[in-house]
């Protein structure tokens, strides 16, 4: 039946990653938790991609993103998180500067420059 071919399906599904599958501890999606393994979640957010010309638009979003975003993740009291900002070429570099200034201190946030 359909509920038994299921059913031994999930038996050959691992409980937790093999050692040798997991990457090292700075890019681990799983951390040691006692003597079990948990999730780390991963938090993607795209900043201005494509309208970084746009200063007054850009301005506006920085503004939130350094009085919300960025306080809300920082207040975090599970450290197990991946914050992966995208941005692109059009973004300026005043304005990426002030991205990172704001995400500074914040261990898991890492601003990813999307290719051309």
């Amino acid at each position: 039946s359909l509920r038994a071919r299921r059913r031994e399906r999930r038996k050959l599904l691992p409980v937790r990653p093999r050692s040798d599958l997991v990457a090292t501890a700075s890019t681990s999606v799983w951390h040691a938790l006692g003597d079990s393994l948990a999730f780390v979640h991963v938090l993607c957010s795209r900043f201005s991609i494509g309208q970084g010309r746009q200063s007054a638009l850009v301005a506006a979003r920085l503004a939130l993103f350094v009085s919300i975003c960025a306080p809300s993740i920082r207040a975090q009291t599970d450290g197990r998180f991946v914050w992966l900002l995208y941005v692109d070429e059009s973004l300026l570099p005043a304005d990426r500067t002030a991205l990172e200034e704001a995400v500074r201190g914040i261990a898991g946030a890492h601003i990813v420059a999307l290719p051309k």
